[in-house]
């Protein structure tokens, strides 16, 4: 792992509801969870929110995220950090209970 994505996790707090534009997608050992071994790793999944673009702990534990009507859903890896990173120009809604083995990711609710 290079040293700055771990200085980014041990840095970031937890935040399970919000509104994320960036997110990484960390492999985070193997998943043996709800559904037991099931082929997968663990996914920690950092996103950074929307409007104070900190970076937050979402989950640790997931095998899977599920991302619903996204405005555009871009791809890259930084070099730094080394893992793939997603990012959108809008807001993506998560609600993550903390408990399930995945996230649904969903478009910013309008208010």
């Amino acid at each position: 792992m290079k040293k700055a994505l771990k200085e980014l996790i041990e840095k970031a707090e937890v935040k399970r509801v919000g509104e994320f534009y960036t997110f990484l997608m960390i492999p985070n050992g193997i998943y043996d969870g709800f559904w037991g071994k099931n082929g997968y790793d663990n996914i920690l999944l950092l996103g950074q929110s929307f409007p104070d673009r900190k970076w937050y702990k979402i989950a640790d534990k997931i095998d899977a995220i599920h991302f619903f009507y996204p405005p555009s859903l871009n791809w890259e890896i930084e070099s730094k950090y080394g893992v793939p990173c997603c990012w959108t120009n809008k807001p993506i809604s998560i609600e993550y209970d903390g408990f399930t083995s995945s996230i649904i990711a969903c478009k910013r609710r309008e208010e």
